[in-house]
């Protein structure tokens, strides 16, 4: 929902470029992007958990589908909602440089796709890596 409303605002955003107006629209958006950046870098978890946390496993499992469809479509999932946050923060050229050792500079937008990619076998990790109970492994 905000992602949309943030997407529609984004014409009357560079609209009114260096007007009172866009100041203080600016003033609005600016802690909006950061707060989006701050909380979805790992969306999966908060997805995992609305659908249930770990009691979810057992809906999923229950499906008539595979693991490995069950897994794709966490991995689209994450490609779709990470996809839709970095345009959003790339459109409102929300830059700030998070890390810079050795003057190497990764930017708001690389380090919300890399945490989001990298989220997803430890939020879903029963569909990556499911170990069974009590299986001998020797």
């Amino acid at each position: 929902m905000i992602y949309v409303l943030l997407l529609t605002l984004y014409p009357f955003y560079i609209m009114f470029d260096s007007t009172k107006f866009f100041y203080l629209l600016q003033s609005f958006i600016s802690p909006t992007i950061l707060i989006i950046w701050i909380l979805d870098a790992g969306h999966l978890f908060r997805l995992n958990r609305r659908l249930g946390g770990n009691d979810s496993y057992y809906f999923y499992m229950s499906l008539p589908v595979s693991k490995k469809q069950l897994l794709n479509a966490n991995y689209i999932t994450c490609i779709v909602l990470t996809l839709i946050g970095t345009l959003v923060i790339s459109l409102y050229a929300y830059e700030a440089d998070v890390i810079e050792p050795n003057s190497i500079y990764f930017s708001t937008a690389y380090a919300f796709v890399i945490s989001n990619f990298l989220s997803i076998p430890i939020a879903f990790s029963q569909f990556t890596e499911l170990r069974r109970v009590k299986v001998p492994y020797g």
